[in-house]
This record gives structure tokens, sequence and C-alpha cells, in this order.
């Protein structure tokens, strides 16, 4: 099972994502429009 969790604040997005229990290291997005879209395209991968 997958997880993801996203800390929200009004400059950034912090990104961590769990695979079959295995934590990845927390990953930085811009909160903008084309962070979005990588963001969005990292979820739909999972």
């Amino acid at each position: 099972m997958n997880h993801i969790g996203i800390d929200v604040s009004g400059k950034a997005l912090s990104v961590v994502v769990s695979v079959n229990g295995k934590h990845r290291k927390a990953q930085p997005y811009e909160n903008a429009p084309e962070d979005h879209k990588r963001l969005v395209a990292l979820i739909q991968k999972l």
C-alpha cells in the first residue's frame, strides 16, 4: 500500500511518499502551478 503525506504552507509543499512500507526522503515543491503539475505526475505514477 502506498501513502503520501503533504505539508502545505504559503510558499512550499513538503511531500513524503511511502511505497510498500518504504519511506522516501521528503521532497520540496513550490506552491505554484508548475510544481503542482509535477506533484500530480508523481502521484499518478504510484
